[in-house]
C-alpha cells in the first residue's frame, strides 16, 4: 500500500500541471483575440467583399512577377541586380565557405523574378498621425481546402509588443487589394518585410527583404542548405 501511495502522488501532480497548462494556453488565446482599440479610435467599417481563392495575387501565376516587382519597387532589372550584387558581396565576405558555391547574381535575379516564385509573407508597420503603430501582415496559411492567403491586423502597445486586433472574418481569408489598402490607410508606412519562395527539384530559394533591401537568402540543394543573412540592426 505504501508503494501505491508513492505512485499515486506523481500522477495527481501531473494531472494538476496539465490542467493548469491548458487553462493558461486557453486564457492567452482569449487575450490575443481581444480588440484593443480605445473607445475614441473607431475601426474603419469596410464593405464585405467576397474574394475567391484564384483572385488573390499570391496565387495567380500571371500576376506573381508583377506583384514582386511592385513590392520591391525594382521594375528595372539592373537596379535589382545591383541590390543582389551588394548582398552577394556581403555573403562572400562574412560567409567565405559559400564563396565558390553560392549562386551568381544572374541566377539569383532570375530565381526571384521567375513565374513560379511566390510571395509567402508581407509585414507592413504603419504609424498613425497620433503615434500609434499598427502592423498589417499577409502570409500563406494552410486550410482544410489547401493553402490560402491570410490577413492579420496588429496594434502595438507602449512597449512595442503586437496584439491581434479583431477584424471581420471575411477580411482575414484571401483579402482583396481594396481591403488591404483600408488597413494600410491607418497610417504611414515606416517598415516593411517581404519573403519570396522559389521551389524546384534542383534548387530552392528563399528571399527576404526589409524596406526594399535584400537581407537574407537561403539556397537549398540536394547536397545541403546555404544560409546567408545580414544581422538585425
Amino acid at each position: 500500500m505504501k508503494n501505491g501511495k508513492n505512485f499515486t502522488l506523481p500522477i495527481v501532480i501531473l494531472i494538476v500541471f496539465i490542467v493548469i497548462s491548458i487553462f493558461l494556453v486557453f486564457q492567452s488565446r482569449i487575450e490575443e483575440r481581444t480588440d484593443l482599440h480605445e473607445p475614441n479610435q473607431e475601426v474603419a467599417l469596410i464593405d464585405d467583399i467576397e474574394e475567391s481563392f484564384q483572385d488573390s495575387p499570391f496565387f495567380n501565376h500571371d500576376e506573381r512577377n508583377e506583384l514582386i516587382e511592385f513590392e520591391l519597387e525594382s521594375k528595372n532589372l539592373s537596379e535589382l541586380d545591383e541590390k543582389i550584387n551588394d548582398f552577394r558581396n556581403f555573403c562572400n565576405e562574412f560567409f567565405p565557405q559559400y564563396k565558390d558555391h553560392f549562386p551568381t547574381v544572374s541566377e539569383l535575379s532570375h530565381a526571384l523574378l521567375d513565374d513560379e516564385t511566390i510571395a509567402v509573407s508581407q509585414n507592413v508597420h504603419i504609424e498613425s498621425e497620433y503615434g500609434q503603430v499598427y502592423r498589417v501582415r499577409r502570409f500563406i496559411d494552410d486550410g482544410q481546402n489547401g493553402e490560402y492567403e491570410r490577413l492579420v491586423f496588429y496594434k502595438e502597445d507602449e512597449t512595442g509588443f503586437p496584439y491581434i486586433v479583431d477584424i471581420p472574418e471575411e477580411h482575414q481569408v484571401n483579402p482583396s487589394e481594396e481591403i488591404i489598402a483600408q488597413y494600410l490607410a491607418y497610417g504611414e508606412k515606416i517598415f516593411t518585410q517581404e519573403t519570396y519562395l522559389k521551389e524546384s527539384d534542383e534548387q530552392s530559394f528563399l528571399f527576404e527583404f526589409e524596406n526594399d533591401e535584400l537581407i537574407r537568402v537561403d539556397v537549398a540543394t540536394p547536397h545541403g542548405i546555404m544560409n546567408c543573412q545580414k544581422p538585425f540592426e
